[in-house]
């Protein structure tokens, strides 16, 4: 079998039509017959519900880039929460430029485009490494519809592989035919639409350059390998209004996790399962997101195990057959090597961690970019003589049935007697299916089909279908997995009506209704996002709160201000059976009392209610306060003010006696709660980058305010700086003297300003860049001119 070598980007622009056409086609034919059963709204489950449809939803509208997040939680800096979750992305402009009130109904048609430029994209890649443009356009759709898309279509990943074949496409047509420019633009590209995704695709280019040099078509002089050098510098300052924000947040990231244990942690997973997951999700369609379905999970909650890992590396209707038949007959190729390397990475701790910053959390969520090479490596075998396919094929469906006997002597159920997990015997026995019908649909192609001048097409129009039915049960499962579909569509259709007033208060949603206070625009105490300031975790480790879990914790609640949980009715029972219901939750019972219904909702509100900016009367040290017991802890926070800098808050406050530092019991709590919302700001208002509050006092006092404290805030009392003080391991207190006052706190983020500079300076350097090719190749021009 013989490869064809490097083309130059010579792009059919039928075929770039075609593939981008079809692959939106694809998603819009199989998602369109469920969003219109849905009255237009187009929903999932997990994290596309509570994440991607209110964060699209809130970006919608305007072009503001605000610097902060007040309605999110405590607060956070807003590039740190929302780059992360394609705050640039190309696609995130589409919501831009159109109302707030659409986003919702234009969402699946926004995916479809990003479906079809995935396609189109890695048409542009492939394309490269086939002579027939119909293989090309075939592996492409291999990539765009593979296992990794549809296994991570819950989370907010696609619109980072859309670009990556653009990276490795600008990257071969730099070094093979000396194109300039290219490189730079489509690392900032890259890098303004997913910072974390980007990345891996560092990482991973790295990898891929090094490997590509062990083949002759891909050969770089020195000079060019400075250019190049110079195109990835300028790239990354032009994207450093992402970057810089992103680097200083990862660097001092809670999330990031422990180093490895020991050595055997760094060179064997902790169970063999993660092995066997491995191998399923290469010759298997995955589970879906947060599914064990075959093998047990190592963890039961996350982040750790493997549920939520994003391991797949499955192609549709080939698996793996097709990169069995490429590597057979071309065992010394760099993609070969390419692929070994990644595989090895795949099953060593320590390299695999490579992808995560070193995270000794499990995840691969790297594995886009093998599929790439993968899905190439299948065109490239269909178009040369398929005789290697029968190996690949056996091999497969052996795995398969291996993986299936194995199922059904041990089935999941009996597996996890000792671990508690997710999984489906229906999804399973339809992964097990689909497996094995394009595997045959693939022998028949592959075997059967006369090798006419229309094969080629014939093997398109296959992988077009097959892409279809395999998005189409990625679909009928995902919302099948939505338990409460209900309330999303309530979310974006009704705004439950709450009292207005001037001072601060925020809301909790129920557990089904997470982050839909952004699609109303009102503050919540909790908000589900990936990003969390590491004041707010310092805060939940000290007062023995898990995963940052606020709508679970009361003693928060009232520390943070909710007035109101809203639930919304799933019982539809009347008025008059709520009005005596109360809401229970850890240390307090009865505090939330219904209040009554607005609409389709259930508003209760909560009877110690604080508003945001109080005072305290007793503070204590943070090393005293960290060797109470936990039960202790919590409560004490609406009591005593605890602090870091006590000669900053003995000025204020007195320190709290041995005798008072005590668990309180519920009419105790409730007097402490009334005691600080007598002394509370009567005014709270917030903006894109500050907020402020007016209280009166009849002393100086440390005025308390429940939002994440961070060194980039500015305080100000009546237009005079002041000092803020770390309070409650995470949050703000502020020195206000006795009388009538204006508070006003504003941000300013330093690391956004370099960052900003960085990008002028970088976008500087590549337009002048810019300048200078085009002089140099108008000049070469005039010089052959003139010799003619």
């Amino acid at each position: 079998m013989t490869i064809a070598a490097v083309k130059p980007i010579m792009l059919s622009r039928k075929y770039f039509a075609v593939t981008f056409a079809v692959g939106a086609a694809i998603f819009l034919l199989a998602a369109l017959p469920f969003t219109a059963q849905n009255g237009g709204i187009f929903y999932l489950y997990g994290d596309f519900n509570a994440q991607q449809v209110p964060f699209t939803i809130s970006f919608a509208g305007t072009f503001s880039v605000p610097e902060y997040d007040f309605n999110s939680g405590t607060g956070i800096d807003y590039l740190d929460a929302y780059s992360f979750y394609n705050l640039f992305s190309p696609f995130t402009l589409i919501f831009r430029i159109f109302p707030k009130s659409t986003a919702v109904w234009l969402l699946p048609f926004a995916i479809a485009l990003k479906f079809g430029f995935c396609s189109a994209n890695a048409y542009l890649y492939i394309s490269r490494f086939c002579k027939t443009d119909s293989y090309a356009a075939a592996g492409a759709m291999l990539y765009a519809f593979s296992g990794y898309s549809m296994a991570t279509f819950n989370y907010h990943y696609l619109d980072a592989l859309v670009f990556f074949p653009l990276l490795l496409a600008s990257l071969e047509a730099a070094v093979t035919e000396k194109r300039k420019v290219v490189f730079s633009v489509s690392v900032v590209l890259c890098a303004f639409t997913n910072y974390y995704i980007f990345g891996i695709e560092a990482i991973f280019l790295i990898f891929y350059f090094f490997v590509r040099l062990m083949d002759k078509s891909f050969r770089i002089s020195l000079g060019d390998f400075f250019r190049l050098a110079a195109e990835s510098v300028l790239g990354l300052a032009a994207a450093g209004f992402v970057l810089i924000p992103a680097a200083v947040y990862m660097v001092n990231s809670p999330r990031l996790g422990n180093s490895f244990s020991d050595t055997a942690d760094m060179l064997i997973y902790e169970t063999p399962w993660r092995y066997a997951r491995i191998l399923q999700s290469i010759f298997i369609a995955p589970d879906i997101q947060g599914y064990t379905n075959f093998f047990p999970d190592s963890g039961e909650a996350y982040p750790f195990g493997s549920r939520f890992s994003s391991q797949a590396l499955y192609l549709p209707m080939f698996g793996v057959s097709g990169v069995i038949a490429y590597i057979s007959a071309n065992k010394k190729s760099w993609q070969t090597k390419l692929i070994a390397i990644c595989g090895v990475f795949s099953i060593v701790p320590v390299l695999n961690s490579v992808f995560s910053l070193g995270s000794p959390l499990y995840y691969a969520r790297w594995m886009f970019a093998p599929t790439l090479i993968m899905a190439c490596m299948t065109a490239a075998a269909l178009e040369n003589n398929p005789k290697h396919f029968k190996a690949g094929i056996l091999i497969n469906m052996a795995a398969v049935v291996v993986v299936t006997v194995f199922s059904l002597i041990f089935p999941i159920e009996k597996l996890l007697l000792w671990k508690s997990a997710y999984y489906s015997n229906a999804q399973k026995w339809t992964q097990i299916t689909f497996t094995v019908l394009c595997l045959g649909i693939a022998a028949l192609l592959v075997f059967k089909t006369k090798r006419d001048s229309q094969f080629s097409l014939k093997v398109l129009t296959a992988v077009i279908a097959v892409a279809f039915a395999f998005t189409e049960y990625t679909i009928l499962f995902g919302m099948g997995e939505s338990r409460y579909p209900d309330t999303l569509i309530c979310s974006v259709t009704e705004k439950p009506s709450l009292e207005s007033s001037e001072y601060g208060k925020r809301i909790i949603t129920d557990g089904n209704m997470t982050n839909t206070n952004m699609i109303w625009g009102v503050p919540s105490a909790y908000c589900f996002n990936s990003i969390v300031p590491r004041e707010l975790f310092d805060y939940c480790g000290a007062a023995g709160i898990v995963n940052d879990d606020i709508p679970d914790d009361y003693f928060s609640q009232c520390l943070f201000s909710v007035r109101e949980i809203i639930s919304y009715d799933y019982m539809r029972k009347s008025d008059d059976e709520y009005f005596d219901g109360r809401i229970p939750a850890s240390g307090v019972n009865g505090q939330y009392h219904f209040a009554g219904r607005s609409g389709n909702y259930l508003i209760y509100e909560n009877q110690n209610f604080i508003p945001i900016g109080f005072c305290y009367d007793y503070y204590i040290s943070e090393e005293d306060f960290l060797i109470l017991e936990e039960n202790v802890r919590k409560s004490l926070m609406l009591k005593t003010m605890v602090v870091s800098d006590t000669a900053a808050a003995s000025k204020y406050l007195t320190k709290a006696d041995k005798s008072d530092i005590r668990s309180l019991g519920s009419e105790e709590f409730a007097a402490e709660c009334a005691a600080r919302a007598a002394k509370s700001a009567h005014i709270f208002k917030t903006d894109e980058n500050s907020f402020t509050a007016e209280i009166t006092l009849d002393a100086p006092e440390l005025v308390f305010f429940s939002i994440a404290f961070s060194d980039d805030f500015t305080a100000y009392v009546d237009g005079i700086k002041t000092e803020i003080v770390k309070a409650n391991f995470g949050f703000q207190a502020i020195p206000v003297p006795a009388g009538t006052h204006k508070i006003k706190c504003i941000y300013h983020s330093r690391k956004r300003s370099i960052g900003a500079v960085c990008s002028v300076a970088g976008w500087i350097g590549i337009i002048s860049y810019c300048a200078a090719v085009y002089f140099c190749h108008r000049k070469k021009r005039e010089n052959y001119c003139i010799q003619k």
